[in-house]
């Protein structure tokens, strides 16, 4: 299993219209693959996907159970 880097994901006020926006239960990560990375939330650290790609979740807004929006920012992903 490759090594995986811990992501902060950026905090946003809130979602935008038409977001597609995942709701974390506590401790439990909504995904869990073999890719590269570990995205956490950006006010508590809570992991919210673990082993993933950057393009899988780039268009995804989450909602932390700490009540946090969190998205990848564009600059990781190359979006935008």
């Amino acid at each position: 299993m490759p090594t995986r880097q811990a992501v902060f994901l950026d905090v946003v006020p809130e979602h935008g219209q038409g977001d597609l926006v995942v709701r974390v239960e506590p401790g439990r990560p909504v995904y869990v693959g073999r890719g590269w990375a570990s995205y956490a939330c950006g006010r508590c650290g809570a992991v919210l996907c673990e082993g993933v790609q950057d393009e899988f979740v780039a268009s995804l807004v989450f909602l932390c159970s700490c009540g946090s929006y969190n998205r990848v920012s564009e600059a990781a992903t190359g979006c935008g």
